[in-house]
């Protein structure tokens, strides 16, 4: 089956052998989120800039379990680790 998924780019003897290819692209690392804010005013959508929005985590059962305060930057956009990807490294 691997060898028809192609898995036949890797010389298996060498794998086995415990001789592994280079890794060109690391592991992710955390899970991101990230979006833009504005601020609704009638019909007009405002970017909000330079300022701070709350935000609520909640559990698998829907208990508050944190409140956050994300900074948003001067072009509005927000990002944030959802967790950090714990492991070898």
């Amino acid at each position: 089956m691997m060898l028809t998924s192609k898995w036949s780019r890797f010389n298996w003897d060498d794998i086995i052998g415990g001789k592994f290819p280079t890794v060109r692209y690391s592991p992710e690392q955390a899970l991101m989120q990230g979006g833009r804010v504005f601020i609704v005013k009638g019909n007009l959508r405002v970017p909000l800039t330079n300022g701070e929005i709350p935000m609520m985590i909640r559990g698998q059962n829907g208990t508050l379990e944190n409140i956050l305060s994300v900074p948003v930057d001067i072009p509005a956009r927000i990002s944030y680790i959802i967790f950090q990807i714990r492991g070898q490294q």
